[in-house]
């Protein structure tokens, strides 16, 4: 109770003061004077005006206003959007489904399309099902922000399935390259066993090359069957840059089984060099050259005897020794035909005397 009275007079003496206050400030000579910073002397009397709020007008904030549009609205306008999104994607679903179709032709064809291109392409029908199908905007957009990914994968891969549609024709030339060079390793054993020389490690280089070669091409049959396009380089790069060298040692083997008759071949050029030298140095033609190139090729026929009956035979050596031979041989050649205007060297033979055809045959593998 005592606690009410205190604040029943805390409340009065507020009232009381604000009275006050108001009378003093209303009595103010400033007030009173008519001036520019004083209310304009004719104003109307608002005493006569309604106080409150007039019946019928709503107070306080409305509750049914709704900002933008209605829902009705939203989905017209998603709807318009899809529509012009899909009229914008109608190209490139178009070129999709022709890549699609152009991929699947070269699959059908034998082409083991590689994992990326074949994730890329999944990715790919997605998108399309999306475009096609969905009726939200957003997922479009996505679309769009996402399928440059996929169709970079596609833009690498596409110009490689050409020359991968073919690795099944190439993979049959290697096979037939493979059965043509066991015919020959087989011929050569045959032929090895009737000569005397001792060509066993020839043979087995052979041997080795070819079974190198068998060895890469099945690595590319295996590879083939996951990832075309490297079967394709290694078939390339590997196997038919190799196939030179396989066969090398085919011709090391043919000049070996040639040996023989080539150094009766060889045994007749040097006779007849010695020949035609000395009928030009009769004509006092200066022959120094010739016979420093006919001892050369002497002392190494000599050393070529010794390789060739050396066991084991050492068919490097052997080739060594005859390139040598050649080329002195062609040296001889040229020396001539510098002294005598003739590209053949032979005896001199009198005027009445038929000509003979002289032809020189030089072994394979010479």
């Amino acid at each position: 109770m005592l606690n009410t009275k205190k604040s029943l007079v805390l409340k009065t003496e507020l009232i009381t003061g604000f009275f006050v206050s108001l009378l003093m400030l209303m009595a103010s000579p400033v007030l009173a004077q008519d001036n520019a910073y004083g209310p304009p002397a004719n104003i109307p009397d608002m005493s006569s005006f309604p106080s409150g709020v007039p019946s019928g007008v709503p107070t306080g904030m409305p509750t049914n206003i709704k900002m933008g549009p209605s829902e009705d609205q939203l989905q017209q306008i998603n709807k318009q959007k899809l529509t012009q999104m899909r009229k914008g994607l109608a190209g490139f679903v178009k070129q999709m489904l022709n890549i699609k179709n152009t991929v699947n032709g070269y699959e059908k064809k034998g082409v083991v399309l590689p994992e990326e291109l074949k994730a890329a392409m999944i990715k790919i029908d997605a998108y399309i099902n999306t475009i096609n199908t969905s009726e939200d905007a957003t997922e479009l957009e996505a679309v769009i922000d996402n399928f440059s990914e996929a169709t970079d994968v596609v833009q690498t891969w596409l110009p490689k399935l050409p020359k991968l549609v073919q690795l099944p024709k190439i993979i049959k030339q290697a096979e037939k390259e493979i059965a043509k060079v066991d015919l020959a390793y087989n011929k050569d054993v045959k032929q090895m066993s009737k000569t005397k020389v001792d060509a066993a490690s020839v043979l087995a280089d052979f041997k080795t090359a070819i079974d190198n070669q068998k060895a890469l091409l099945n690595e590319v049959k295996t590879l083939a069957k996951t990832d075309s396009d490297a079967a394709f380089d290694k078939l390339t790069d590997d196997f038919f840059s190799n196939i030179d060298n396989m066969w090398e040692n085919e011709k090391v083997i043919q000049m070996t089984l040639n040996i023989k008759k080539g150094m009766t071949q060889m045994t007749a050029e040097i006779n007849l060099a010695e020949k035609t030298t000395a009928a030009l140095k009769k004509k006092k033609v200066n022959t120094a050259e010739l016979e420093a190139l006919i001892k050369k090729s002497k002392v190494e026929f000599e050393n070529l005897k010794k390789l060739v009956n050396a066991k084991p035979f050492n068919a490097d050596a052997v080739m060594d020794s005859v390139d040598i031979l050649m080329e002195t041989r062609q040296t001889y050649t040229d020396k001539l035909e510098d002294l005598t205007g003739n590209t053949e060297f032979k005896p001199e033979l009198t005027a009445t005397a038929p000509t003979p055809s002289i032809k020189i045959n030089v072994p394979t593998g010479f």
